[in-house]
């Protein structure tokens, strides 16, 4: 026969076992939570400040990395264009003359717009940047303009082998 103490101590275990394994459970829920919150909310708030270049080229492809030719690239100010230019046959595009800031935009039809913020200009910051933008432009067509603009070839790769399926 189990004594009163007895039957208390197995009650004591049996409650802490429960109540460890409930705050180990609600413990992982959280940092699930927390964890899917924390990317999303990265995703949502990314803004990219303007990038300081010293010429503006670059290359216009869609999202498996196949130029497109005849994309039409402006730099406007104030919501009007100040310099236009087509890509060529391997989606190759360059403006020699511009200098200020701008916003670099990029449509084609039968896909999303891309554009970026750029100064334009031969000062210190632009000197240490790379002015070869790789821009990526998507199937979709949407609102705003959705499509990235990559100032990275290493990322572009990437980006490009993701889209693919040839991501390794």
């Amino acid at each position: 026969m189990m004594t009163r103490a007895t039957k208390e101590k197995l009650f004591q275990i049996e409650a802490g076992r429960t109540l460890r394994c409930l705050l180990m459970r609600s413990g992982f829920l959280l940092v699930i939570i927390f964890a899917t919150s924390v990317e999303y909310a990265y995703a949502q708030i990314e803004v990219f400040k303007p990038r300081h270049v010293w010429r503006v080229q670059g290359y216009v492809t869609n999202t498996s990395g196949k130029s497109i030719a005849g994309a039409e690239v402006i730099l406007a100010r104030a919501e009007s264009v100040v310099f236009k230019t087509k890509t060529d046959g391997s989606g190759k595009f360059k403006f020699d003359h511009a200098a200020g800031q701008y916003w670099l935009r990029v449509m084609a039809p039968h896909y999303s717009t891309a554009a970026r913020d750029v100064i334009i200009g031969a000062d210190l910051t632009a000197l240490f940047h790379g002015s070869t933008f790789y821009v990526m432009l998507g199937q979709d067509s949407c609102m705003d303009e959705c499509s990235p603009i990559y100032t990275s070839k290493k990322k572009f790769d990437h980006a490009v082998r993701w889209n693919t399926g040839h991501y390794y």
